[in-house]
C-alpha cells in the first residue's frame, strides 16, 4: 500500500526518515549534515529531470493582500508555465 503525506517541518520529516522506513524528497542544504555524517544517502534521480507543480489558494472570503499579490505577480512573471484558474 501506498502512502503519500506532507508535512511542513524539515526536522519533522528527517526524524521520521531516520525512525521510519520511508522515503522523502528534501533540498540539499536541509540534509547536508546527515549526508556528511552518512546518517542518510543521496539516490541517483534517474534519467528524466524531477518536476513540481506549484499552485496557489486562497479563501473567497478576503481579498489577498498586498504581500500576497506581490508574490503572485512576481512568481508568474518568472515562471514560464504559470496557470491561473477560475476564481
Amino acid at each position: 500500500m501506498s502512502r503519500i503525506g506532507e508535512i511542513e517541518s524539515e526536522n519533522a520529516i528527517k526524524e521520521r526518515v531516520k525512525l521510519l522506513p520511508v522515503l522523502s524528497l528534501l533540498p540539499g542544504w536541509a540534509v547536508v549534515a546527515e549526508i556528511k555524517t552518512r546518517i542518510f544517502i543521496v539516490l541517483p534521480q534517474g534519467r528524466k529531470p524531477f518536476e513540481r507543480t506549484w499552485g496557489t489558494i486562497h479563501s473567497r472570503a478576503r481579498p489577498l493582500n498586498h504581500a500576497e499579490t506581490t508574490f503572485l505577480n512576481f512568481a508568474g512573471s518568472k515562471s514560464q508555465n504559470w496557470v491561473s484558474l477560475p476564481t
